[in-house]
């Protein structure tokens, strides 16, 4: 099952606090408005399709924020999660939240060098 929704203060403020945890800044004017599709699954699911995601990201020099800890999070869900990925700029964060509350379970951003360095 699939679900959209607008990023709100709330849900913005959560990854914000939760990026600064994993070290990095982001700007919640450029989340608040945006429009993420979720995808409705069974965690344990889609734990090695993730696992794999982020070693190719690793391979292709993408620089990973909070991903362990995203994955250790993905990992401890059971049951059903909404999971999401919404690129802006050179940042695609990656999503986990509860599909009935909307609550932030976990956050993650994959980010892609500048092409000016």
């Amino acid at each position: 099952m699939e679900t959209n929704r607008t990023i709100d203060q709330e849900l913005a403020s959560s990854m914000q606090a939760m990026a600064a945890r994993a070290g990095m800044r982001v700007q919640i004017e450029d989340l608040i408005g945006q429009e993420i599709g979720f995808a409705v699954v069974l965690a344990s699911d889609v734990v090695a399709t993730y696992r794999v995601r982020g070693e190719i990201a690793k391979d292709q020099g993408l620089t990973l924020h909070g991903f362990d800890g995203f994955m250790v999070d993905l990992e401890r869900k059971s049951g059903r999660v909404a999971i999401g990925s919404l690129k802006v700029g050179s940042i695609t964060h990656v999503i986990l939240v509860d599909p009935a509350s909307g609550e932030l379970f976990s956050w993650a951003a994959i980010e892609r060098p500048s092409c000016d360095e």
